[in-house]
């Protein structure tokens, strides 16, 4: 398989791995990563977009798996603001919230814990696809 293709795949993990672990019965890990989603899932779906496009443009393994390593740290930015405007949205209709930049600080951290969580697993997955020989990395 060609290497943009395998990275374009990986952007899916989010979504599968708890559809994968679902056969599983409810376990922690299983909630954990359906409440990521419920948090980050549609700041995920366009960082993803964003991410599918730029694949696209990079045919270099060792630049692709940058973006891997840093793609959590990219997606902080796209979280934080998701946050934001979703507590001034939710404002609108109840005035008595307040402490919108509150939340912000362990949502930051679960972001980092859970993306560095899915960032381990992909590099677990491309390692075993390499040594598989199931990724062509020719030029």
């Amino acid at each position: 398989m060609k290497l943009s293709f395998f990275f374009r795949g990986l952007l899916f993990l989010p979504f599968l791995a708890p559809l994968l672990l679902l056969p599983f019965g409810m376990s922690s890990v299983l909630g954990v990563l359906l409440f990521s989603l419920s948090f980050g899932g549609w700041e995920y779906l366009l960082f993803a977009t964003f991410l599918f496009f730029l694949i696209g443009r990079i045919g270099d393994v060792k630049k692709m798996l940058r973006i891997l390593y840093f793609s959590p740290l990219m997606f902080l930015p796209v979280v934080s603001i998701g946050w934001v405007v979703e507590g001034y949205v939710e404002r609108i209709y109840n005035p008595d919230l307040s402490g919108i930049w509150g939340g912000l600080i362990p949502i930051i951290v679960y972001t980092m814990l859970i993306g560095y969580f899915y960032v381990i697993l992909a590099f677990l997955i491309y390692w075993v696809f390499r040594k598989l020989n199931w990724i062509y990395v020719g030029s």
